[in-house]
């Protein structure tokens, strides 16, 4: 199989665990928000740590394929750390699409949609080896 179609069907396997990540955060989100009256950013918070948790266990499962050398508790570390940062990405456009008198449920599809690109690109970085050119979840050895 090609690089491209590689790098395609694993983008399609990161957005399908995305889709499902993102609708547990999304339900979250709008049951603090909108039934608990819970502040749109401070929902946003709750329900993204809520989607990052269960990104993790599917994206090491079915998506990236892990370095050489690293243990699961370094990869959370590094998903965690990644994921404030995607946070911060999220809430920043989250804000500014409220600011502009965008409804908050619509502005959190809205900055999900832009993060999910930096999602992939830093976590397919930190958890492939560099000099590797296997896309497929799997080492070229386990092909």
């Amino acid at each position: 199989m090609s690089v491209m179609k590689q790098l395609l069907s694993q983008f399609l396997r990161f957005a399908a665990v995305g889709l499902l990540a993102f609708a547990f955060d999304y339900a979250i989100f709008l049951l603090l928000n909108e039934t608990f009256g819970v502040y749109y950013l401070v929902a946003s918070t709750i329900s993204y740590t809520c989607g990052t948790i269960v990104s993790f266990v599917l994206n090491m499962r079915f998506v990236y394929a892990g370095r050489e050398g690293q243990t699961r508790r370094l990869q959370f570390v590094l998903f965690v750390i990644l994921s404030l940062i995607g946070l911060g990405v999220n809430q920043l456009f989250l804000w500014l699409f409220v600011l502009i008198h965008i409804p908050s449920w619509l502005a959190k599809l809205m900055a999900a949609a832009l993060t999910s690109l930096y999602n992939f690109f830093s976590r397919k970085y930190f958890f492939e080896d560099k000099g590797s050119r296997f896309i497929s979840g799997k080492k070229p050895e386990d092909n």
